[in-house]
């Protein structure tokens, strides 16, 4: 009845599944069904603070066990702390008089 599936289909099946479950849209429909049921409204800013030390222990783990040149390191490094500044000036001058908790979350 079922039809034979080799053991390359069947991780092949696996990888599908896992692609379809960590998609974007996925997550974030997941996300907004466990704020309808729970009835939270600050569900996003609850979910980005889970996020902070798995992205921290991320970032640690690419800028020391990751071997690349020190000047490039450098530039990299500055660029993301660069990025990260506009970003929050850019969230403080759009949020700023609603809440500084909108900013993060935002």
């Amino acid at each position: 009845f079922l039809p034979q599936v080799s053991a390359y289909q069947y991780r092949v099946y696996k990888l599908y599944v896992a692609q379809v479950f960590s998609c974007d849209l996925m997550l974030l429909s997941i996300a907004k069904a466990l704020q309808a049921y729970y009835s939270i409204t600050n569900f996003a800013l609850l979910l980005s603070i889970s996020s902070i030390f798995p992205f921290l222990r991320a970032m640690y783990q690419l800028w020391s066990y990751i071997p690349c040149p020190p000047m490039a390191s450098l530039i990299s490094n500055i660029a993301l702390l660069l990025a990260l500044v506009v970003l929050l000036g850019l969230g403080l001058g759009t949020y700023a008089k609603i809440s500084n908790w909108a900013v993060y979350t935002y």
